[in-house]
């Protein structure tokens, strides 16, 4: 592990990186402002900007299988919803950069956002399970070219914030699930999917969620739930559709549009 630490006005600035040699796994834990994306290389990268006080809760470490980056100290539940203690009033000044390389495999992804203003941004990587727990924020993941691995398992668990998850098919799931709280989501298909049907599961409590497909889509919806605002004509193909949508919401705005 080769890395640095500068200190600049109360806050440090760390440069690590870390090779992830037989390593199935990866975890990423953030707060604050918080980038992923994929870097040439076969290195993990982590820059940030952060208080002074919370740098040594930040780093990169192997264990047994998986590869851990940004928060490492494991008795931290950094998903929890509004960040309790030592995290509370300090995520506008954390800023962290995790680059994974673009060449390694990895079986599984977990990314865990807590109070976070996010972006992932992935291409040329191979991934066969993805999930992403975020807590209070915004978070915006583009799958910006095809995954590698294919018929994968894309999971997205939000509490209260904002969620937009788009080319979504680029990731080539044959099963994507949404759990969504107080929150709004938006699920952008911005071509047919790669594997058909696909599956997309949502379970949503007192939120808005909005579906974008092609026009050359088909679809068909499944839907449990109570006292639901929902609009979902663009999806009337129950014989041979593209994308199955299953919805369970209660209180709930859910809307599937096909794009012009």
């Amino acid at each position: 592990m080769l890395g640095y630490i500068l200190a600049i006005f109360g806050l440090v600035r760390i440069n690590l990186s870390i090779t992830p040699s037989n390593m199935k796994d990866l975890e990423i834990n953030c707060v604050g402002k918080c980038t992923v994306h994929t870097v040439r290389g076969k290195d993990i990268t982590l820059k940030a900007e952060l208080p002074d006080s919370i740098k040594h809760l930040f780093g990169l470490k192997k264990e047994d299988d998986k590869t851990v980056c940004g928060i490492v100290e494991n008795e931290l539940d950094i998903t929890r919803k509004h960040l309790k203690g030592i995290f509370k009033g300090l995520s506008d000044s954390i800023h962290v950069d995790i680059g994974i390389p673009e060449k390694i495999s990895f079986k599984e992804v977990d990314l865990n956002l807590g109070a976070t203003r996010g972006t992932v941004e992935l291409k040329k990587y191979k991934i066969k399970h993805l999930v992403i727990n975020m807590g209070a924020g915004k978070a915006e993941i583009k799958f910006l070219k095809k995954n590698k691995a294919k018929n994968g398992y894309l999971e997205i668990n939000t509490g209260a914030g904002t969620v937009n998850l788009l080319s979504c098919e680029n990731f080539r799931a044959d099963t994507i699930k949404m759990n969504i709280g107080a929150a709004n989501a938006m699920v952008d298909f911005n071509r047919k999917p790669y594997i058909t049907p696909s599956h997309l599961f949502i379970s949503q409590a007192v939120s808005s969620s909005t579906i974008l497909i092609p026009k050359n889509t088909t679809c068909a919806v499944e839907q449990e739930g109570i006292l639901n605002l929902k609009s979902f004509d663009a999806c009337n193909d129950t014989e041979h559709p593209d994308i199955i949508i299953h919805l369970d919401g209660a209180l709930s705005s859910i809307n599937v549009v096909k794009k012009r």
